[in-house]
């Protein structure tokens, strides 16, 4: 159990039900801060740390293999929307072999636990704090997903607050 996740209260894995503690209403979503320019760089900062122990910790661990595997969600939601979709939208041939090329690589690095959606609307916050919420998707894959995924939520927000994007950079350095 970790502070940065919400307590398990009941967990039924016949039914795929499960039920977490409930965050206090004093946080909000990463995405509204990001948005209205408040970087939060103790935020950005534990939060590499909080996945970088999470990806550390399950190196290479067989039995996890086993419990998290890539899914057919995970390829639907996040590969063939992204990857496969490029892929359709292009005749160059050295881009499709590009895209495919990251595919393949994506789908052999089975190394970590990742969350596979750490998104700031999945990341609640209060100050200092955070919660990282919506597991069904956590699979042993590739760590670069995580750690690309939350560099580009710093790093986006900073071409829509274009004035004070170096805040986004420096959040994304942490």
């Amino acid at each position: 159990h970790s502070k940065h996740i919400p307590k398990i209260i009941h967990f039924n894995k016949k039914e795929a039900l499960l039920i977490m503690e409930e965050i206090p209403e004093t946080y909000e979503m990463l995405t509204y801060p990001l948005l209205r320019g408040e970087v939060n760089y103790t935020i950005a900062r534990k939060l590499g740390a909080f996945l970088a122990q999470c990806h550390n910790s399950t190196y290479n661990d067989k039995r996890l293999k086993e419990v998290f595997p890539i899914t057919e969600m995970v390829t639907k939601v996040k590969i063939g929307i992204f990857h496969d979709g490029f892929i359709e939208c292009t005749n160059n041939p050295m881009i499709r072999k590009n895209i495919q090329n990251v595919r393949e690589k994506y789908f052999g690095n089975h190394i970590a636990l990742v969350h596979g959606d750490v998104l700031p609307k999945n990341t609640m916050v209060n100050g200092d704090n955070f919660y990282l919420l919506d597991y069904e998707i956590a699979h042993m894959g590739d760590p670069a997903h995580d750690i690309g995924t939350i560099l580009a939520c710093y790093l986006l927000p900073g071409i829509i607050n274009y004035p004070i994007r170096k805040r986004y950079y420096r959040a994304a350095n942490e």
